[in-house]
């Protein structure tokens, strides 16, 4: 049997190798264990990875050997404060726990409500903010719910949402797009 569809991971990563440029400013809002970091790397000029754990910073420079990579240790509610308005082409999250990691310790709804409201004014027209959500815990589900109301809020006249979601898996994750127009 052909799989027609991938997951939401390789469908963000289609779109980020879409809009990124090598010269263009990203951050990893949720570096956990490098995956995505690793993948970004090689498609940008400066790679932002924040993680409030220091064993996926640990985890990530493993894998990572990079110079254009600046890891920050903390919360991914707060981006660095040199960051101007709409210098930023790319935020990606994937929420959760970190994978081989202590469960116990998730992404938690209002911190990544605060995080999203800080992206917004970081977004260059063009730009996108991508977040990989998985309900598959009570607070997944709850903070999956929480962002697809944030993005369906964002003005139209200047932002553009989707969510995407396999219908017939349950407790699958999903990916919310959220992309300021030119």
């Amino acid at each position: 049997m052909v799989n027609t569809f991938n997951s939401p991971v390789k469908v963000a990563h289609k779109y980020w190798t879409e809009i990124l440029e090598p010269t263009d400013t990203v951050i990893d809002a949720t570096l956990g264990n490098g995956q995505d970091a690793f993948f970004l790397e090689p498609l940008c000029g400066n790679l932002i990875g924040i993680d409030i754990q220091e064993q996926a910073i640990i985890s990530a420079k493993k894998l990572l050997n990079s110079a254009k990579i600046q890891y920050i240790h903390g919360t991914h509610a707060s981006f660095p404060h040199y960051l101007m308005p709409q210098s930023v082409k790319l935020i990606v999250y994937n929420l959760g726990y970190l994978p081989r990691g202590d469960k116990s310790i998730v992404t938690k709804t209002e911190s990544t409500l605060q995080s999203l409201s800080n992206a917004i004014p970081l977004i260059m027209p063009g730009g996108m903010i991508s977040v990989t959500c998985y309900s598959g815990h009570n607070e997944g589900a709850k903070e999956e719910k929480a962002v697809m109301e944030f993005a369906s809020r964002l003005d139209p006249k200047e932002w553009c949402s989707c969510h995407q979601r396999w219908l017939n898996r349950e407790l699958c994750p999903s990916l919310v797009l959220m992309t300021r127009q030119l």
